[in-house]
């Protein structure tokens, strides 16, 4: 299980505080087994025995007693024990020095390194969410945005035709005007022909004939006219109705991008939160 650059930057630093602290030289080998961290520098990339035992066998530290050190010049007095991660042997801490001092130090240094790494990886699925939720919301405040310009030009469209129609539909109204007045013109025309038709008896029998076409005539186009006015009315309430839905809904979209402006910029604060905390934990 590879570690985090973030941690081994921390281990460095810790290395260094522990021998300021206590005089005593710490390292930290990674899940192989090579030292990464120590503060003799010299050690750095090699292999650690201890280290290799505990990482691939089933004991969780290893040390090095007095008299074993006495015995070897090549070993020294000290204790190593594991990192744990959730059950999980993932790297090794060593202090050189009196067990006495050295193992309680280094169980407590072990736990300590352990929860940095939880929470280094925490942060770090934390860092990656944030950011993916930021770029998903950046692209969907870009389409919502898209998607409500489009609706402002749909609706100044919708709005010219609706006033298009509406200009229509009154030009309509003063040529069914005029034809209601031609239809009454007609009726009182077909009234006095029926009238002088009575009075000439038989001879007025054309104009009986042509007082009865014009009758029909201002029946019918009267009848025609009522239907017309009837469509133009309907026509006129169906032209408010969409007019009405088309704002409503270009409102609607207005205000979402409105609101995805503010989910976007509270995210871009937790995307900002989570890298100040992500420095704070590197001092």
């Amino acid at each position: 299980m590879a570690l985090s650059a973030s941690f081994w930057d921390l281990a460095e630093r810790f290395v260094g505080r522990i021998h300021a602290d206590t005089g005593f030289p710490a390292i930290v080998c990674d899940g192989e087994g090579i030292i990464r961290k120590a503060y003799v520098k010299s050690r750095i990339g090699d292999l650690h025995a201890g280290s290799k035992q505990i990482l691939t066998g089933t004991r969780n530290d290893y040390e090095v007693t007095a008299a074993e050190a006495a015995a070897n010049p090549l070993v020294k007095e000290g204790y190593n024990c594991a990192i744990m991660v959730d059950g999980a042997k993932v790297a090794t801490f060593g202090l050189a020095g009196a067990l006495e001092i050295t193992r309680p130090v280094a169980k407590t240094a072990s736990l300590l390194m352990a929860s940095w790494i939880k929470q280094l990886r925490e942060q770090e699925l934390l860092d990656e969410t944030a950011n993916t939720v930021a770029s998903n919301l950046q692209t969907l405040t870009a389409k919502v945005e898209g998607a409500a310009a489009e609706y402002d030009q749909v609706w100044n469209s919708m709005s010219a035709a609706a006033k298009t129609a509406t200009a229509s539909a009154n030009s309509a109204d003063e040529v069914i005007r005029g034809l209601e007045k031609i239809a009454e013109q007609s009726q009182i025309l077909s009234i006095n022909g029926n009238i002088e038709a009575s009075r000439l008896g038989e001879q007025g029998r054309v104009f009986s004939a042509i007082a009865q076409q014009m009758g029909n005539l201002s029946h019918n186009t009267s009848q025609a006219l009522r239907a017309v006015q009837k469509t133009i009315t309907e026509m006129r309430e169906v032209l408010a109705s969409v007019s009405a839905a088309v704002e409503q809904s270009s409102t609607m979209f207005r205000d979402n991008a409105e609101m995805m402006k503010g989910v976007k910029s509270t995210m871009n604060e937790v995307v900002s939160s989570i890298a100040k905390l992500k420095l704070a934990l590197k001092d």
